[in-house]
């Protein structure tokens, strides 16, 4: 019985210490915790953690929720190296990846969805490529097209407002802006229509402007801030456009007023900003929701009217050339867009080394031609009238084969128009009774001419606006003396070589400021004359008076090509009447010295303008002109007895057919000062390449720079020249064919057969008496005395007067040398034979006869 109640006692001694010791509630809240974050329930067991009253005071509490915060971060872990499994098409690793992520955090729904992912990847599996472009299409292209798509939306609704504004904004006949000015106005409204464009998607993805963030805030005063920039800006371009207008105006034309034609675009610039800032402070002062959306929209507006009044003066031509029946024609309008490119660019035959005088600075990026057929061009019509770049549009109708009509549009307005036909710019009229072939080449060329005047109407209108355009036409203001200019200018166009002048003298009569014109018809007219009655000293001195006097020198510096034709020019004739004055007209071999010196400037100064169209082509000609320049140049030196050597440098590289023919005329002029044959030599090595043609030939026969170096057998044959040696002077006359038969041409060969006494009797039989072969004695005696004097055509003179002996020479010698030399020169001078070494230096030979033996 007392262990009974003993065992009893501590039973319930033992109930007791139980009911002490049982756990806390934070305690089995842990441990259901913990069991849960085992099974990646993280979710229910945060959510029993933080039921308790104070959690953060029992450790095991803190321990489980630190454990549930790493156990989530893992999981996230796994997710991110689930999806680069799947960037990789690892399927099996990364379903691995998900999987084991998932079951750490059931609550991770990247970890569910990418378990999905694999699975239905693993029904209709991709390929490597095609799975990479799935992920790259949803991480990068989607997002980037919903901001791009409507910023290239709104960017393409504004630049076609932008291209219906400017018909509103810019007048047809108001003067475009300065290149600078122009570009700067444009790439501001660019900007602020691009700005506006990107900031719908950003504002629908990002919403920076929602009610209480700092861009609500302070968005308001910062697009004031804005305007007044934009303000500042206008009126800074609306001063610079009046000085640039004060500027560009043409001689003796006053320039447009710039309020008459820019009113409408300053008076919108300058209320749209202030309209904003009274809607500011007034009604929208407390919506910033209003303040953001009218702001906008002005800077909208602004952009539009800014892009506007710049595109709208946009030097882009868009050409179509029409049939008779209004159908577009694909080869008249590739005619004029080419004639537009290379106005001026034909070179006429003359004896200048390169006579193009390009009219056109256009550049190919500033034409587009209309596509032919109905459909197409109708099609390309409407995008050409939506596109705000394209400013001026120009419409050719072949009437017939000699009228044409032209329309000329700037910016969907009508800018300019005309009509005229060949026989208004005195071209003759087609032929009717002529063959078929032939009536239809002279159809073919009459719309070529009608075309060219196109493009010279074309251009001009546009220089009239575009005052860049003006450098290139040589002061030219008339359309129909360019066209005449042209046509007379190209052998291509013209009807007939011989109506060149008459059609210069016109184009001259039309538009006397039209330098090219001007300069061509002198140059027509001159070498239209007989060569023995040219006065080329005059020529020079008339070029000189019409084409480089001070009323004329921007124009010339403007156009810098012609300004090196017309100085070389007057150089070449400057040194021809030079020579044709007997060398003693030291006045004109100054002149050609210095024109040739500034011709050789200038083309050393142009080489470095590349920038451009129009540099490159002066850039072109000046690197051409240079070495005939430096040539020229090395002739008066020679001539002027500065220089005893030619020094040109016959470099490979600037090697042609006309180089070579100048090369010899430098030579022609160190032959006529020195006598020496090695310049005969050399110029006989370059004419063997300068001269493909008859023509060539023919310009070499005519060359007084080449007449030195006729008396060289070698040359005449080059030249085209018959040979002429003693046996054809007049000595000779009736018994040349009998001597030339037997070997007798060479003047030792002569002397030797008239020395035998058997001889004398065959001549005697031949009519030959002692008289006459005493004197072909002398003459031959004479030729072999000095080498100057073995030239037919100095003893043809000395022959005339009684002094083709040495004899005779010695006793003329010694009634005074100097009288000898003034009545030789005269001589020469009166039969123009004072280009022969022996005249110019009469010295070498004077001692080598004194010193001979008769």
């Amino acid at each position: 019985m007392l262990l009974l109640c003993a065992l009893s006692g501590q039973a319930v001694a033992a109930d007791g210490d139980r009911d002490q010791v049982s756990p806390s509630p934070a305690t089995v809240a842990c441990a259901t915790a913990t069991d849960l974050i085992n099974q990646g329930d993280l979710d229910q067991a945060k959510a029993i953690l933080t039921t308790l009253p104070q959690p953060g005071d029992d450790p095991c509490v803190e321990k489980a929720l630190a454990k549930l915060d790493v156990q989530r971060e893992n999981a996230a872990i796994l997710v991110l190296m689930g999806q680069e499994h799947l960037r990789r098409s690892e399927l099996e690793a990364a379903g691995d990846r998900f999987f084991a992520a998932q079951k750490a955090d059931r609550s991770n729904p990247d970890a569910g969805a990418g378990l999905a992912q694999v699975t239905d990847l693993q029904k209709n599996r991709l390929s490597h490529g095609a799975s990479n472009w799935q992920y790259f299409y949803s991480d990068w292209v989607s997002p980037i097209g919903r901001l791009l798509l409507p910023m290239a939306l709104g960017v393409l609704v504004l630049g076609v407002l932008s291209s219906l504004a400017s018909r509103f904004l810019v007048h047809p006949a108001s003067d475009a802006w300065h290149p600078a000015l122009r570009r700067s106005l444009i790439g501001l409204g660019l900007l602020m229509i691009a700005g506006t464009s990107a900031l719908l998607p950003i504002n629908a993805m990002f919403k920076p402007f929602t009610a209480g963030t700092p861009m609500a805030e302070a968005g308001g005063w910062l697009v004031l801030f804005v305007l007044l920039i934009v303000f500042g800006l206008m009126a800074g371009a609306a001063l610079l456009l009046a000085r640039e207008h004060r500027k560009v105006g043409p001689p003796g034309l006053k320039p447009r007023s710039v309020l008459r034609d820019w009113w409408k675009l300053l008076a919108s610039l300058a209320v749209l900003p202030a309209i904003g800032i009274l809607l500011w402070r007034t009604w929208l002062d407390e919506d910033q929701h209003g303040q953001v959306l009218m702001c906008y929209t002005i800077l909208v507006l602004m952009g539009v009217l800014i892009t506007a009044a710049g595109l709208g003066q946009n030097l882009r031509l868009l050409i179509e050339a029409q049939d008779p029946d209004g159908k577009t024609s694909a080869a008249s309008t590739d005619y004029l867009l080419a004639r537009m490119l290379t106005l001026g660019d034909d070179q006429p035959e003359m004896k200048v080394p390169l006579t193009q005088t390009p009219l056109s600075s256009l550049q190919s990026v500033d034409l587009t031609a209309l596509p032919a057929g109905s459909i197409v061009s109708t099609i390309f019509r409407i995008f050409y009238t939506l596109r705000p770049d394209l400013t001026w549009r120009a419409r050719v109708t072949e009437v017939d084969c000699n009228r044409v009509s032209i329309t000329l549009l700037r910016n969907g307005r009508h800018a300019n128009s005309g009509v005229f036909s060949r026989l208004d710019l005195g071209l003759p009229p087609l032929d009717d009774s002529a063959s078929a072939s032939a009536a239809k080449t002279a159809t073919d060329r009459a719309r070529a001419q009608l075309l060219t005047g196109a493009a010279a109407f074309i251009l001009v209108t546009l220089s009239d606006v575009h005052h860049d355009l003006r450098n290139y036409l040589s002061g030219a203001r008339n359309w129909k003396a360019v066209t005449l200019q042209v046509i007379a200018s190209s052998r291509a166009l013209i009807d007939d070589e011989s109506q060149e002048p008459a059609l210069l003298a016109k184009a001259v009569n039309e538009d006397p400021g039209h330098l090219t014109a001007r300069f061509d018809y002198l140059f027509a007219v001159f070498h239209r004359q007989p060569s023995e009655v040219r006065d080329h000293i005059a020529f020079a001195r008339a070029v000189e008076h019409c084409m480089i006097g001070n009323e004329n020198t921007q124009v010339l510096a403007a156009a810098p090509q012609l300004d090196m034709r017309v100085r070389y020019t007057c150089a070449v004739h400057w040194l021809i009447g030079h020579l044709n004055s007997g060398r003693t007209d030291a006045d004109a071999l100054r002149h050609a010295r210095t024109r040739a010196a500034e011709v050789v400037q200038l083309c050393k100064k142009y080489p470095r303008l590349r920038a451009v169209k129009r540099h490159r082509q002066v850039s072109w000609y000046a690197r051409q002109m240079l070495p005939f320049a430096e040539n020229l140049l090395r002739a008066t030196d020679v001539l002027g007895k500065t220089s005893t050597s030619s020094g040109h440098p016959h470099d490979a590289a600037q090697y042609s057919p006309r180089l070579s023919l100048n090369h010899a005329a430098l030579e022609g002029c160190l032959s006529l000062m020195t006598g020496s044959p090695a310049a005969s030599t050399a110029a006989l090595q370059d004419l063997v390449f300068a001269l493909p043609d008859d023509r060539a030939r023919e310009l070499a026969q005519e060359s007084p720079l080449l007449r030195p170096l006729q008396t060289d057998p070698g040359i005449r044959r080059l030249v085209g020249l018959p040979g002429r040696g003693l046996l054809d002077l007049d000595a000779f006359a009736g018994h040349s064919d009998y001597l030339r038969k037997h070997g007798l041409a060479d003047p030792k060969r002569l002397l030797r057969a008239t020395r035998s006494t058997a001889w004398h009797g065959i001549a005697a039989v031949h009519g030959i008496g002692p008289d006459r072969i005493r004197r072909w004695r002398d003459i031959a005696e004479l030729a072999l005395t000095h080498p100057l004097l073995n030239d037919p055509e100095i003893l043809d003179l000395l022959d005339a007067r009684d002094l083709a002996s040495v004899a005779a020479l010695q006793q003329r010698i010694h009634q005074g040398r100097p009288g000898l030399i003034t009545d030789l020169k005269r001589a020469a001078e009166a039969d123009r034979r004072t280009w022969l070494p022996g005249i110019y230096n009469p010295l070498p030979w004077l001692e080598a006869v004194e010193q001979a033996n008769p």
